[in-house]
């Protein structure tokens, strides 16, 4: 049984609990209460700014047209209390009618080097395109780790396009295109639109820890507690 997900086009690592049972529940409560860390590696179009970057989301009204719906993000207001790291208390801390608060921390930003990449990345380092109908050259790519503070849909994707750099292969959230093949035309590429199995995307569920130092010592121990499961190397690394 799968216990939790990953976004579309979003690699790494996934929880499986056999049988379900026991550690999905468990796994579940440990999700609700924060006491999972969660960190994840990208690549970004230009580099997002290091530390704690917190948000208000909601999910953009219908339309009535053929545009998905993307989950838009807000500054903090004035009155807005910032996190305080406590990431049990955060919900209990922060509410606003219709949103809700997102918070991640940028850990790590390097410039990809054009050598460690693969060779649907540093086609695009070099200025060139798949896609005869892109003009725009990237020279410069960086990769970030980031700590995922809370969990919501989109939520890395949709942050880092909020502070202007978006995720390589993101054409929802204004990313560029790594479909497989390239785009079928030109329209395609303008427009935002979902993300498919022909896609792929620089976004990687590189490690999760079930945090032993969290769990309430009324709970059975379990093999998992304190455990870190890591993913290998990410697709768009040589």
């Amino acid at each position: 049984t799968v216990v939790h997900r990953l976004d579309v086009a979003t690699s790494g690592v996934v929880m499986f609990a056999r049988g379900g049972g026991a550690f999905a529940s468990r796994f579940h409560e440990a999700l609700r209460k924060r006491r999972v860390r969660k960190t994840y590696r990208c690549v970004s179009e230009s580099p997002p700014p290091l530390g704690v970057l917190e948000h208000w989301t909601r999910q953009e009204a219908k339309t009535g047209g053929t545009t998905p719906r993307r989950h838009e993000m807000f500054p903090l207001r004035p009155e807005d209390a910032r996190w305080s790291g406590d990431a049990e208390a955060l919900e209990a801390t922060f509410s606003r009618e219709g949103f809700k608060r997102c918070v991640l921390r940028v850990t790590r930003v390097d410039a990809l080097a054009r050598d460690d990449a693969a060779p649907e990345v540093a086609f695009r380092m070099d200025g060139a395109d798949v896609s005869s109908t892109r003009e725009k050259a990237f020279h410069d790519l960086f990769e970030c780790e980031v700590e995922l503070v809370t969990g919501r849909t989109h939520q890395i994707r949709a942050q880092f396009a909020a502070v202007g750099a978006p995720l390589l292969g993101d054409v929802l959230y204004g990313g560029s295109s790594l479909r497989v093949g390239g785009e079928a035309n030109a329209e395609t590429h303008q427009m935002p639109r979902a993300l498919d199995e022909d896609d792929r995307l620089c976004l990687q569920s590189a490690a999760m820890t079930i945090d032993k130092d969290r769990i309430d010592s009324t709970t059975p121990p379990h093999e998992t507690d304190g455990r870190t499961f890591e993913a290998g190397k990410p697709w768009w690394r040589r």
